[in-house]
């Protein structure tokens, strides 16, 4: 996995542990998508300091409700998960001096899962983007990424718009601080 998506995926651990079990599978999907949705209501998670994060411990908080929608194949295995958010936002704060940066969520985070355990994930749209105020965009995931992990471990990114920052806590820790 990149560390893009390792930073992503901490962003959203929340988010991660309301999915399905993931077993590689075929591409055949067979019974009809199953979606479900999470409330989040001022959910905090604190992300503790040092790499790759902040040398100072923050706090995430989201709030909204979480789609999700699970394709399988005939054996019931998950082939295809797709993930959204409606009326969602996510913060990043600094509980020592109460500073945030706030962003509203939207867009998709699709993953296909192959019978060779390998994995395509895209993500499109505005998966996350911070602004400040008096200065504008401040950085993000914004715009389309697409990245193949193999089983070996190996991770390829096939696709990143210029939008799509590598990582956003350099600005976000400076901007907290």
């Amino acid at each position: 996995m990149s560390t893009r998506v390792r930073a992503a995926a901490v962003l959203t651990t929340a988010v991660v542990t309301a999915a399905a079990i993931v077993v590689p599978v075929t591409s055949a999907v067979a019974a009809p998508p199953l979606t479900t949705a999470v409330d989040f209501d001022h959910d905090v998670r604190t992300i503790p300091a040092g790499a790759p994060f902040c040398a100072f411990p923050i706090e995430r908080v989201l709030d909204g409700r979480l789609w999700t929608r699970t394709s399988t194949d005939d054996a019931g295995i998950v082939a295809r998960e797709q993930r959204w958010v409606s009326a969602f936002s996510y913060t990043l704060r600094n509980p020592a001096n109460g500073k945030e940066l706030t962003s509203r969520l939207g867009g998709t985070v699709t993953t296909w899962f192959a019978a060779d355990g390998s994995t395509r994930t895209v993500i499109a749209g505005n998966d996350l983007n911070f602004t400040q105020p008096g200065s504008g965009r401040l950085v993000g995931y914004v715009g389309r990424y697409v990245e193949m992990a193999r089983p070996d471990g190996t991770v390829t990114i096939e696709m990143q718009t210029p939008n799509f920052a590598d990582t956003v806590f350099p600005e976000v820790c400076a901007a907290l601080a």
